[in-house]
């Protein structure tokens, strides 16, 4: 029985042979399946919400821009480095440029945010 046992827990299944094949863990697994999830949820909101989500953020994005071109506000760029983590942030034109090597960095996580967010999307 306790050879039985051994041999049970020591052959590992086809997924786990193919998950350690692409350096992947368990823990990586329920991390994806979480950023799936919330994607997921963020899609079925969208699709109700994304007229007003849309109009608000351009809304905001636009008026912070032109009052700050104007000089009526200060946008203090290092609080912003320092909130977000962000060191490459010096103005308004770099934060395209951040945001990108971020989500370079960060493939995986949205990749399965992103599929998520469409079958929530598609099935809202």
């Amino acid at each position: 029985m306790e050879k039985f046992k051994i041999f049970f827990w020591e052959k590992k299944s086809q997924l786990e042979v193919w998950f350690s094949q692409l350096n992947i863990s368990s823990l990586d697994v329920i991390r994806f399946a979480s950023f799936f999830g919330v994607g997921f949820i963020a899609g079925l909101l969208f699709k109700r919400w994304s007229k007003y989500i849309i109009l608000i953020t351009l809304s905001c994005a636009m008026l912070l821009a032109v009052l700050q071109g104007f000089s009526i506000i200060t946008i203090n760029f290092t609080t912003i480095q320092r909130l977000t983590g962000l060191q490459s942030i010096t103005n308004m034109q770099t934060i395209g440029v951040a945001l990108f090597e971020k989500i370079k960095e960060y493939t995986w996580e949205l990749g399965c945010s992103g599929m998520g967010f469409i079958i929530g999307f598609k099935t809202g």
